[in-house]
């Protein structure tokens, strides 16, 4: 199984070229994470909140709407009840943010 994290998702969808020609010689499945989820829709929602008119506002919903749809042609892996016992331990220790404990369950349950 192949996992698209956000930056490789996002050049997926820009056509970047090396990404593409991987993205179509893999015989794997390819998936991505809840997080990318959230990254790519939290940029979007960002995008029309901060829309300085209206052509920019148009144009961020667009691609909210394109991002949207990108991800729904790929399974999101999502965090299960293991996994969420798993954050809880790690999130004990005050220095593991929330983001890094999310990213290390989700490699320890992917590995």
């Amino acid at each position: 199984m192949n996992v698209l994290d956000t930056d490789t998702f996002s050049l997926l969808f820009a056509d970047h070229p090396r990404v593409t020609e991987q993205y179509r010689r893999t015989t794997e499945a390819v998936v991505t994470t809840i997080i990318t989820r959230i990254e790519i829709l939290d940029g979007r929602f960002a995008s029309i909140i901060k829309a300085e008119d209206g052509e920019r506002l148009l144009t961020s919903q667009n691609r909210l709407f394109q991002s949207e749809s990108n991800l729904a042609t790929f399974v999101i892996l999502i965090l299960d009840a293991r996994a969420a016992e798993e954050f809880d331990r790690l999130r004990q220790n005050k220095r593991v943010s929330p983001t890094s404990a999310v990213w290390t369950v989700l490699e320890l349950f992917l590995a």
